[in-house]
């Protein structure tokens, strides 16, 4: 069994989910509004111009929380260091002294590798 066989069941969920309610809440309580989800043309329903959008709604914004947490994570460890961490998308840009490059680099695999309890904890 992949998970590539529920992508579009989840897909269509979603969809219809935005349609009805016109709005998507991710697990940490966020809500967007979506108006143009679905609609009728020519006696068909077709997807609307959000119907991307609120399909990649909950997966992006999980994402950017969990960035935004490994950012405060890497604060810690580089806490009375000079340095610069961007986000880039679903990436992170940081610059460090040379000489704790090595160390920092093997923190911020492990940091951004790891699984995180997203869910009704670590808010």
């Amino acid at each position: 069994s992949t998970i590539g066989k529920n992508i579009k069941p989840w897909q269509d969920r979603t969809i219809a989910q935005a349609h009805t309610q016109h709005y998507l809440k991710t697990p940490f309580g966020h809500w967007q509004w979506f108006w143009d989800v679905m609609h009728w043309r020519d006696g068909e329903m077709v997807l609307g111009s959000e119907a991307k959008s609120a399909v990649a709604y909950v997966p992006q914004h999980c994402v950017a929380v969990k960035i935004c947490r490994d950012i405060l994570a890497l604060r810690r460890y580089v806490e009375d260091l000079p340095w610069i961490c961007l986000q880039i998308h679903d990436a992170l840009f940081c610059v460090v002294p040379v000489n704790e490059a090595k160390g920092f680099k093997e923190v911020l695999r492990k940091q951004m590798t790891s699984p995180r309890t997203m869910l009704n904890q670590d808010r």
